[in-house]
């Protein structure tokens, strides 16, 4: 009688674990839908001004809006952006950026160092 018991649950065990097993495979094999995130502040934005906007949601919106001289690739490592190369002095005191020359705002005007200084 415990044997065959034993037998019964061991059985619904193993089915459980196949179904378990083949669902995983059936979810896994779906291509992933494209869908767009859509993140919210509730808080306005007190300028777009890069210079007067310290906010973290101005901040959000800035990091959207501008290019910067530099950025942090996939392993934080800084590269180049606005800036196409730049030095530092031994100091570490002294940041020297030289512009990449393709370099425009949405105008097409040139960006210049009057304008990132």
């Amino acid at each position: 009688m415990r044997l065959g018991n034993f037998n019964r649950i061991s059985r619904h065990w193993k089915n459980l674990a196949a179904a378990t097993m083949l669902g995983g495979l059936a979810a896994t094999a779906m291509p992933a839908e494209a869908k767009t995130l859509v993140i919210a502040r509730d808080m306005d934005v007190n300028s777009l001004d890069i210079d007067r906007s310290w906010c973290d949601t101005c901040m959000i919106y800035n990091a959207a809006v501008y290019d910067g001289l530099l950025a942090l690739d996939k392993d934080n490592k800084l590269v180049p952006v606005i800036a196409e190369s730049w030095t530092v002095n031994d100091d570490q005191t002294v940041f020297t950026f030289k512009l990449n020359p393709k370099a425009t705002f949405s105008d097409g005007s040139k960006v210049e160092a009057k304008d990132v200084k």
